[in-house]
């Protein structure tokens, strides 16, 4: 009942009201690791609906964690539904730490381990990220360090079609931020 509250607020762009009904759904299925990650990803969603980006890291990370933990069977094999979280999560989350660019002081230490994974080119990508998306997050990066105007248009290209939409909607984000910097650099 909560679940469906939430979505109907939601629904009605009352998102910062939709939260606390997620919250309860969440509780009630804390016993049920993907009940669970449902219900906090849809607070994740409004998060970044409203532009908490560092609330909506925290709760993605949250949800890493629990899929990384559960989502195995037996016999060491990944549960294609958690496959899909992971893949799902990772991308948000780094897509996330590019748009809030957080001083290396204050990155969470699974943060940090997230951007030297995508930043070190000698690390091969985990098993729930197609390579080419790898790649080209890798390639974004780049770009963003070295405020490669050409490249970022470029990589928006290519990688657009493989993002989901709230992913699409952050990379927006991500290039707005780099073109609004664009704007204000003194001209030589």
């Amino acid at each position: 009942m909560y679940l469906e509250v939430g979505q109907s607020l939601r629904q009605l762009s009352r998102i910062k009201e939709s939260i606390p009904y997620f919250l309860k759904a969440a509780e009630l299925h804390r016993s049920c690791a993907l009940s669970y990650i449902n219900d906090i990803k849809q607070i994740s969603d409004c998060r970044v609906v409203t532009g908490d980006y560092d609330g909506a890291l925290n709760i993605l990370t949250e949800i890493q964690t629990i899929a990384e933990k559960e989502g195995y069977k037996e016999n060491g094999e990944r549960i294609g539904a958690f496959t899909e979280i992971l893949n799902e999560v990772e991308v948000t989350r780094i897509l996330l730490l590019l748009l809030l660019q957080p001083p290396k002081y204050k990155l969470n230490p699974e943060h940090a381990k997230l951007l030297d994974r995508y930043a070190n080119m000698d690390i091969e990508p985990v098993d729930y990220i197609d390579e080419d998306l790898y790649l080209l997050i890798q390639s974004l990066m780049i770009a963003i360090e070295e405020r490669n105007e050409s490249a970022l248009l470029h990589l928006e290209r290519d990688i657009w079609p493989k993002l989901n939409g709230q992913q699409n909607d952050i990379l927006n984000e991500i290039l707005k931020k780099y073109r609004d910097y664009a704007l204000i650099l003194p001209i030589d």
